[in-house]
Parts: C-alpha cells; sequence; structure tokens
C-alpha cells in the first residue's frame, strides 16, 4: 500500500485534495475522516481539519473529489515525523497511512502547503493488482451494506412512498378477494374513513406519492441500465433471494446471480387507483392491516360495529290502466 508523504511547516496548513476512484461492485456512501497525529516519541496530537464534502456518493467506476484543510500543530522542530492515517468507511473501512515531516520550524513565506494524490477502493495490492484480503468478496454483501449507506443521501421519501405503493398492492389484490371486499364494504361505511380519505385529499397526498414514485423510478433505471417496477426496493430483494444458493463460508466462493421472480406489477395498481383518493385511502389501510396483525386487530374491531343495511326489497311497478277506460284526458 502507498504511503501518502507530505512536507510542511510547523503551525502551517496543508490543503490535501484526495481523487477517490470508487471500484466497489456497487454505488457507495463514505464519509472520510483523519485520524490523530501521532509523533516519533508517541506524543498524539489532535488533528484539525475540516473535510469537504463531509459525505459523497460514488457509483461504481466513479471518482469524488474530496479536500482536507489540515492545521498542524505548533511547537514542532524541523525533522519531526507525524504519522496518521486518511480512512474511508464503505462497505469496510478502507485506511490510507500518512506520513508528515516538519520541513521547517519558523514559516516565514510559505504558510500553505498544496498535496495532490489519487487512491483507490477497494484497496489493491501493488504487486498482483489484486485486491487484498479484507475486500469483501461476496457481491451481494457489498450491495446490502452500500444499500444502507446509501440511506446518508437518498430521500426518505423515496422509499417511504414506495412502501405505501407496495402497501396499496397488497390491499387492492386483498380487495378483490370475497373476504378483502366485504372488509373493505364495512370499513367505508366508518368516521375513521371518511376522515382518512378527507385527509388523504388536503394533503395532495396522491400528487406527492405520484411525484416521489416517478423519481425513484428514474434514478432505479438510471443506475441499473434497465426499467424495473419493482423500483428500488426490488435492489433489497435482489440481495435476499441471491442469498439462497450462494456459499459464503466457501474459500472458492464465486458470486451466482440467479433469475429473479417476476417483480411486483405496481404498474396495475397505479392504474386502478388513477386519481381516486378513496381507492388510495382504501388499498393503503387494507394492505397495512395485512402487513401488521396489531393494524389488522384494530380494523377488525372498528368494522363489528358497522351494520349493513338490508337491501329495500323493490316495490312493484303499477299497472297502467287500459286508455280507453280512463276517465278525462288521456295524457300521461
Amino acid at each position: 500500500m502507498n504511503i501518502i508523504q507530505i512536507e510542511a511547516a510547523t503551525n502551517s496548513l496543508v490543503i490535501l485534495r484526495v481523487i477517490l476512484h470508487n471500484n466497489i461492485v456497487a454505488p457507495t456512501v463514505i464519509q472520510p475522516y483523519i485520524d490523530h497525529w501521532v509523533a516519533e516519541d508517541g506524543t498524539i496530537h489532535v488533528a484539525d481539519y475540516k473535510a469537504e464534502p463531509a459525505y459523497a456518493f460514488i457509483q461504481t467506476g466513479g471518482k469524488a473529489k474530496l479536500t482536507f484543510s489540515i492545521q498542524l500543530p505548533k511547537g514542532l522542530r524541523k525533522g519531526n515525523k507525524l504519522y496518521g492515517a486518511l480512512n474511508i468507511p464503505s462497505s469496510e473501512i478502507y485506511q490510507f497511512p500518512i506520513e508528515l515531516e516538519i520541513v521547517s520550524r519558523t514559516p516565514r513565506t510559505k504558510k500553505v502547503y498544496n498535496h495532490n494524490i489519487d487512491i483507490k477502493i477497494p484497496i489493491v495490492s501493488p504487486n498482483d493488482e489484486q485486491p487484498s484480503d479484507n475486500v469483501l468478496v461476496s457481491k451481494s454483501i457489498v450491495k446490502l451494506l452500500a444499500g444502507l449507506a446509501s440511506f446518508e443521501v437518498i430521500p426518505s421519501k423515496w422509499i417511504v412512498s414506495e412502501l405505501i405503493l407496495s402497501s396499496c398492492n397488497l390491499g387492492y389484490k386483498y380487495a378483490t378477494t370475497k373476504e378483502g371486499s366485504e372488509a373493505l364494504n364495512h370499513l367505508s361505511r366508518t368516521r375513521f374513513f371518511k376522515n382518512g380519505v378527507l385527509i388523504f385529499q388536503g394533503t395532495q397526498f396522491i400528487q406527492w406519492i405520484k411525484l416521489a414514485i416517478a423519481i425513484s423510478s428514474g434514478i432505479s433505471s438510471f443506475t441499473q441500465g434497465k426499467s424495473k417496477e419493482g423500483l428500488m426496493l426490488q435492489g433489497w430483494e435482489e440481495w435476499l433471494f441471491n442469498l439462497i444458493d450462494q456459499d459464503i463460508e466457501s474459500p472458492n466462493f464465486q458470486f451466482k446471480e440467479i433469475e429473479f421472480p417476476t417483480p411486483n406489477d405496481f404498474k396495475t395498481v397505479l392504474e386502478v387507483m388513477d386519481n381516486d383518493t378513496e381507492k388510495w385511502f382504501s388499498y393503503f389501510i387494507l394492505g397495512l392491516g395485512k402487513l401488521s396483525p396489531r393494524i389488522e386487530s384494530v380494523l377488525n374491531q372498528l368494522i363489528q360495529n358497522v351494520v349493513i343495511p338490508k337491501p329495500k326489497k323493490a316495490k312493484p311497478k303499477a299497472k297502467l290502466k287500459k286508455v280507453l277506460k280512463e276517465k278525462g284526458s288521456i295524457l300521461r
């Protein structure tokens, strides 16, 4: 591993500019930081620095530009050395050692030192250009960790909108059954149902969800190279199903992607619901009930007291009298 070597004067400012290349098999979020300095005599100096950006999201094969403004400690002599490290937390913490040598004790003219460097993650051995032993061999694990890290930068509304749509999809399928249809018939006659529909309507809930879904779908198509109805959540499903035939404990592990089952058909439920607020709330609450036994028990208690009026018997139509037997005008 190459050591980052820097020369500067004591109490000076070091500007470290890093171009970070991401060769991990999945997009990743990083939060770089610098360890405290350790002198040759064991003295620890607090690392006084600022980093820009504090977080960075990098696609596979992409790069990020990081800038560190480092204020060096006072009182060091010429020839003293400080040892630290640049850390890049991602699927694991990648550490790049820093060796800083003091070339002047009293800087008079030059108080700012620039240093540029390119680094790559995962770390590659200089001998065989192969990833070092600490690199994760399981593609599925890396994808999961990258997905977890992505929550640092992905707006929560994209994930929330997909979860809501998944609940609506489940509720829609349940409503097509006899049991679900009866439950919805009872539920729709409650004050709870009316309040929910009014809130959905007043908060422009449908428009908010549709906009978030459109953005999420577009990003999913862009990052994965093809359109998937499962959107972002399908990436998590793929990780889960790819654990079926994988032996990640084997030293000869080789990732093998399985054929993924048919993704969720969100297109159908979106077309059925369209802009109908009642349908959105109906399928959403029914879906929540199927996902959560606790919510389902509350809904069951709610609809138990609902009385469905019996349909009135149709009155028989009055038979018209024959025209010739009517008195007066024959106008009807």
